[in-house]
């Protein structure tokens, strides 16, 4: 299905509403099939490097097509810590993935190609050889502090903001309120102080967050982090 970008964003806000996007479990494309018997080894080019990161499987963004149409899909890749993107292909293909759930934390080992499909937004292709969860290791995330008030598809516009954090590389993640005030280094936090966090990403996003999360994509929100620490850092 072939959407454009307006009507991208609304659809996906249907599809997350009820699909339930944030905590749900997905099937990656290489495991929905199970075991790929058959499939040819990818080819890994001699530019391909080492490569151990931490991170969020998640589903890749697809590139817009030439008449700015987004086909709606899910093609499993890795949110990297580093804040990229990559596509992620079994080194072989007998084997299963080692875990199916999204947005949750694993450790990716493997060859980096340090180029992408073309497809999707991603900073390159990881031929792993391992995905394994890594349970209660919180995400790092460093921006800055910002008051986010979306402009969303399809509904009123918002009339006030909450917490976030944006990424040097634009990423936005919304910070729970609750966690947030219960840390002393968080108090007298102004807009544009820049922060690193280590945070649990919450799981089961409430409703009143939605109209944040689901705004136009140049203000997509990654999701909505409980806070267990925060510095603050100098300036750049």
């Amino acid at each position: 299905m072939f959407l454009n970008a307006r009507q991208s964003a609304t659809a996906l806000l249907l599809i997350a509403l009820i699909a339930g996007l944030f905590g749900a479990t997905a099937s990656a494309q290489y495991t929905s099939r199970g075991p790929e018997t058959g499939v040819a080894p990818p080819n890994i080019p001699p530019s391909a490097k080492d490569i151990v990161l931490k991170g969020e499987q998640v589903c890749l963004r697809r590139v817009p097509d030439a008449s700015g149409r987004v086909l709606l899909d899910c093609a499993v890749g890795l949110r990297g810590d580093d804040d990229q993107f990559y596509g992620l292909r079994a080194a072989d293909p007998s084997r299963r993935a080692g875990s199916s759930e999204m947005n949750v934390r694993v450790r990716v080992t493997g060859k980096l190609i340090p180029y992408g499909s073309g497809e999707y937004v991603e900073a390159g292709q990881i031929v792993y050889a391992s995905i394994e969860p890594i349970p209660g290791e919180p995400k790092p995330v460093t921006g800055t502090f910002i008051c986010f008030a979306p402009k969303p598809f399809g509904t009123p516009p918002v009339d006030r903001c909450r917490n976030a954090v944006k990424t040097d590389r634009g990423r936005l993640w919304g910070l729970d309120m609750q966690s947030l005030d219960a840390i002393p280094a968080a108090r007298d936090l102004a807009p544009g102080d820049r922060i690193s966090v280590a945070a649990d990403i919450v799981q089961n996003v409430p409703k009143d967050w939605h109209p944040w999360m689901f705004a136009a994509e140049a203000e997509r929100m990654e999701g909505v982090l409980k806070v267990r620490s925060l510095k603050r850092l100098t300036a750049k």
